[in-house]
């Protein structure tokens, strides 16, 4: 076979090939959940189709997991900064793994471990039959997502020659093996990582890299990722050996790209609104397929611009009702704002959001995001005998405001009774009532763990904060005495001089009261927190208020 030298040009379409395919697929050792395809057939207009036959069409993937057996022993753990850093572990059997992590990969300091491998058992037999040494790294911790691609450089114990080396990656502990994205202009054995898992190296035998790992991944689209990525492993040994093959390589995957096209794209695409995974899914994808062309100088295909506009709207809007859905019939409100947020920046980014799916977002929120206050109180007065006790109640509605990005709310409360009595004095009362304003509404959210798919089940909000302010309560009292009785000066009004005196500790200038401490209810709880209490005047003790509040969840009220 003629040999020609190795353009910048072809080095440079393939690597960008191989990062692309990395940050669409999850790469090796993504802990993402596999999502639910439908099989991509065989059948290429174009010869030996690259994609792994089926018998059933509706019949779901089988993964290869492997035995993992690490040497705990062996393990290196290191606080690698922000500015990256270089981390290395070497195997019982002298193999090396350095993983060079880059500046700005990770979002802040985090300890790295890397602990190999005594044994890694279950990949398919190689091209040359059964394979032979295999070398694997487990790095923790496990699912970590780096902003930015590591290196994992593997020096074995005994040489692997280049048309031997079978590189892969796997999920957890082994789980779902794939081919594995290699830097394809490197003599060193370097795999590109950008999800923590595990990865490693095989001796594939004379046949070096085989049609054994297209059959590897447990959806279509991991399936994707592994012929793709084995096609760069191939073409990496012709690049070390100097060969040429770029055009044939490049008509391969454009085939590759194709059939992924007609037989995942297009239904992920139908299935956008099903659910917010599926939009999510379905995005993921037509973006991914997009830009792999783009980078390829491959024609568009028939996934256009239009399309992805499409898939955003009927995703965004799956994500947004899927989400309101769980604030009504679970109350679980505290995560409605964050998609809110994520669909304000998505349209930002990329404004292709209609009108419509933006209106319904907001008014979708604003009726999530929706609460009701009570308020019952009672002051009691005693000055020298002269005694007063006035009550209120309220009822208020808080809304979140999408100008403010508040939630508050105002009403009016009641002076519901305001009796005084006086010694040798009869007092004529009147009630008041006046404003109470509720200044904005504020809750901690506590995530949890994400669980498999990436929700967190056990989120849930561990404190609330209310700032609030209420006017003059406006009760009034006419007293008649007996001549020569001395008046005392008025008291007037007396729920509101108590409520107020009672915390003066909690005012916090500029915003009003403040209310922080509260009894929180289970979630799900339409009653999501209360707070009872019973407090003495700070500046006049002869002040005594008792009361509550009680806080409810009132999704469209």
């Amino acid at each position: 076979m003629p040999t020609t030298p190795l353009s910048n040009a072809r080095r440079f379409r393939i690597s960008l090939l191989a990062w692309v395919l990395v940050v669409g697929c999850g790469g090796a050792g993504s802990s993402g959940a596999p999502a639910s395809d439908a099989p991509v057939p065989e059948g290429s207009s174009s010869g030996t189709s690259l994609v792994p036959a089926t018998v059933d069409p509706n019949a779901a993937y089988t993964p290869v997991d492997l035995t993992v057996v690490l040497d705990a022993e062996r393990a290196v753990e290191q606080v690698v900064p922000i500015t990256g850093g270089v981390v290395t572990a070497t195997g019982s059997d002298g193999t090396a793994y350095t993983l060079e992590i880059p500046p700005d990969a990770l979002p802040e300091a985090t300890t790295i471990g890397l602990t190999p491998a005594v044994t890694a058992d279950g990949l398919p037999p190689g091209a040359g039959g059964p394979r032979g040494a295999t070398y694997a790294v487990q790095m923790s911790p496990d699912g970590l997502s780096l902003l930015n691609f590591a290196t994992l450089t593997i020096v074995p114990a005994a040489p692997l020659a280049p048309s031997e080396q079978v590189a892969f990656g796997y999920r957890g502990d082994g789980k779902d093996v794939i081919a594995a994205a290699v830097v394809v202009d490197s003599p060193e054995i370097k795999i590109r990582i950008l999800h923590f898992s595990g990865a490693g190296v095989t001796n594939g035998g004379s046949g070096g890299v085989d049609p054994a790992f297209i059959a590897l991944g447990s959806d279509a689209e991991r399936r994707f990722e592994s012929t793709i990525n084995e096609l760069i492993q191939a073409e990496r040994q012709r690049m070390l050996r100097n060969e040429a093959g770029e055009e044939s390589l490049i008509e391969q995957i454009g085939e590759v790209l194709d059939q992924f096209e007609a037989e995942v794209v297009k239904a992920r695409v139908r299935a956008a609104s099903d659910s917010c995974d599926a939009g999510k899914a379905a995005v993921q994808t037509v973006l991914t397929l997009q830009r792999t062309r783009q980078l390829l100088g491959l024609a568009g295909g028939d996934t256009s611009s239009a399309d992805l506009a499409d898939v955003l709207n009927k995703a965004v809007r799956a994500c947004v009702l899927e989400e309101f859905t769980a604030c009504v019939e679970h109350h679980r409100f505290f995560l409605m704002l964050g998609v809110y947020h994520l669909v304000l920046r998505q349209h930002a980014i990329f404004p292709v959001l209609t009108s419509g799916t933006l209106a319904e977002a907001r008014d979708l929120t604003v009726k999530c995001l929706t609460f009701k206050l009570k308020l019952e109180s009672t002051a009691h007065l005693n000055q020298a005998g002269w005694t007063h006790d006035s009550s209120v109640t309220a009822e208020v509605i808080l809304r979140f405001n999408p100008e403010e990005l508040l939630i508050n709310g105002a009403a009016t409360y009641e002076n519901t009774t305001y009796e005084s009595h006086m010694p040798s004095c009869s007092v004529a009362t009147t009630t008041g009532g006046a404003t109470i304003a509720i200044l904005g509404l504020l809750f901690e959210v506590e995530s949890g763990k994400p669980d498999a798919n990436g929700d967190y089940p056990d989120a849930g909000v561990s404190g609330y904060d209310l700032r609030y302010a209420v006017d003059n309560s406006g009760e009034t009292a006419a007293i008649t005495c007996p001549d020569g009785v001395a008046l005392p000066a008025s008291p007037y009004p007396v729920w509101s001089l108590c409520y107020y005196d009672a915390r003066v500790d909690q005012i916090d200038t500029g915003s009003g009261l403040r209310q922080t401490e509260w009894d929180l209810h289970p979630a799900g709880d339409e009653l999501l927190a209360d707070k009872v209490w019973d407090k003495v005047g700070i500046e006049d003790p002869s002040c005594n208020e008792k009361g509550s509040f009680e806080l409810h969840h009132a999704p469209g009220a």
